[in-house]
């Protein structure tokens, strides 16, 4: 059966209910739950858009600053952090180690235009490091290993199905 869907074009015809260039969620799989720290209001809202075009995560907060994001994380508890290296005053690095602590078993994914943190960002066990502007790809591979649908390419699932 076919839904009837609106989007920014106008009606669009899906035989599956998903919308158009969006693959459709399982039914059985739970929403990765993401929280968004970035300086850049604008690389906040366009990851927010990719992420949920993906149909595999719900972002339930996002913070341009370290200390109203730590405590939205502590009460939220979001299973992966997205966070940029540069943030005002302080380091994302910083930041994601204190959410480390505050949240159970959260997994960080840096989405930064700087290398020069990447090796301290995995000696801190980071999940992924990602260069802006991410692209549909890279965040599908990304969440693919947070969902465990790619065995043996690291990551734990969140999801089951």
């Amino acid at each position: 059966m076919y839904r009837r869907l609106y989007c920014k074009s106008g009606l669009s015809l899906s035989p599956t209910g998903g919308r158009a260039g969006v693959p459709p969620r399982n039914e059985g799989t739970r929403l990765i739950h993401a929280y968004l720290l970035d300086a850049d209001r604008l690389a906040r809202e366009e990851l927010k858009q990719l992420l949920e075009q993906s149909g595999r995560v719900k972002v339930v907060g996002s913070s341009s600053q370290a200390a109203a994001a730590l405590e939205q994380i502590g009460r939220l508890q979001p299973q992966v952090l997205f966070v940029d290296t540069q943030l005002p005053g302080s380091l994302g690095v910083e930041a994601a180690e204190r959410a480390l602590q505050i949240a159970n078993n959260l997994k960080v994914v840096y989405i930064t235009s700087q290398r020069v943190h990447a090796l301290s960002a995995f000696e801190q066990k980071a999940f992924d490091y990602i260069l802006k502007p991410p692209t549909r790809k890279r965040l599908d591979r990304v969440l693919s290993r947070l969902s465990g649908r790619a065995p043996g390419k690291g990551g734990h699932p969140f999801c089951t199905e």
